[in-house]
């Protein structure tokens, strides 16, 4: 959410230079194992439910790891910031051409 917001609310952001969000990827299906707990990842909706059973089946402390897309706005956030993205359309792309970005705030 932090992306997001850099990206369509605050419109002083250069395109693709984000500050504070870039964090390392962290294997929790290791981390699981290191807790001795069960680990599941989810790569798909569909694979949510089985997870679940999965996790309670195990009859321990359970971790599941949801991967998500990175780029994917939440429709909350799509209609926090609808006025902006209609002033400036190409913001919701995953990449805004620069001839289009507003004008710095300095």
């Amino acid at each position: 959410m932090i992306i997001q917001g850099q990206k369509f609310g605050y419109g002083v952001w250069e395109p693709e230079r984000y500050i504070a969000t870039q964090s390392y990827v962290m294997d929790f299906l290791k981390f699981a194992e290191a807790c001795h707990a069960y680990g599941q990842k989810v790569e798909r909706p569909g694979e949510i439910k089985d997870a679940l059973k999965n996790a309670f089946d195990s009859g321990k402390p359970s971790l599941i790891d949801i991967r998500i897309d990175p780029d994917e706005v939440p429709a909350g956030a799509m209609k926090r910031f609808e006025a902006i993205v209609r002033k400036y359309p190409d913001l919701g792309q995953k990449k805004m051409p620069t001839s289009t970005f507003p004008k710095k705030i300095a």
